[in-house]
């Protein structure tokens, strides 16, 4: 997924849409769904929660639809993977948004940064389709 995104950077997608697209690509899931990313660049227009993290959310939400049909365990198998996702960005800092370029000095900074939560996502999603949180306690 770190490739996907990567070479989705320049392309015109905000953050969420980049993350989105790059997990929907990854995970084989309808790119007919990014729309619903569209609204979340630039910290949800406010600068606020970053789109990395939104978009990602979105995607395990995206998952966790595919792979359960039940809504109950839809709803706890995703709020374990997305609780997952969150944990590691409160380990990295920031949630919010600063924006392209203001919190990295430089463009390839951007990507690493995008590639890491890509890398970080990729995982959570993989254990999530593999089964993986259906026996983890509740978080």
């Amino acid at each position: 997924m770190a490739g996907i995104i990567a070479g989705l950077n320049g392309q015109g997608y905000p953050c969420s849409e980049m993350m989105l697209l790059a997990a929907l690509r990854r995970f084989d899931l309808p790119e007919d769904r990014l729309n619903a990313a569209a609204v979340f660049g630039g910290g949800v227009g406010k600068r606020d929660l970053c789109g990395f993290l939104t978009g990602g959310l979105m995607a395990i939400g995206i998952a966790a639809g595919t792979r359960y049909a039940d809504r109950q365990q839809l709803h706890t198998v995703g709020r374990k993977a997305s609780n997952a996702y969150w944990e590691w960005w409160l380990t990295r800092g920031d949630l919010h948004c600063m924006g392209p370029l203001t919190t990295h000095e430089t463009p390839e900074e951007f990507v690493r940064m995008a590639q890491r939560a890509a890398v970080k996502l990729e995982e959570v999603m993989g254990v999530l389709m593999d089964g993986g949180y259906a026996g983890a306690a509740a978080g």
